[in-house]
């Protein structure tokens, strides 16, 4: 069940990250309304990931290394949402090793 609550906030918050910046980009109606919601969910998901991250076997090092990786592109607000992108697709995929591991 945390797998699919996983995977179904990164797919929604990737897709209306996405919608939203290009209604914003358009100046179209409700494109702040999307990326709000986009961000929402990509808040869900970070908060899951840690949350796996911290519960997992591995060593302390390697989890100090992906919570700071996930926290980290917030700091940065001019590209927090392209370096979320990035880091979300990296811990994706490393996520299917972590998990059988």
């Amino acid at each position: 069940m945390k797998d699919l609550s996983i995977r179904i906030s990164y797919i929604l918050s990737v897709i209306m990250l996405i919608i939203g910046a290009l209604f914003r980009i358009q100046h179209w109606p409700y494109g702040n309304v999307l990326f709000i919601a986009g961000s929402i969910c990509a808040m869900i998901y970070i908060v899951l990931a840690i949350i796996e991250i911290l519960n997992s076997p591995k060593s302390k090092k390697y989890k100090i290394l992906w919570v700071i990786a996930f926290i980290l592109p917030f700091a940065f607000i001019k590209v927090s949402t392209t370096l979320y992108l990035l880091v979300s697709v990296v811990y994706i995929q490393q996520r299917r090793k972590m998990v059988r591991h």
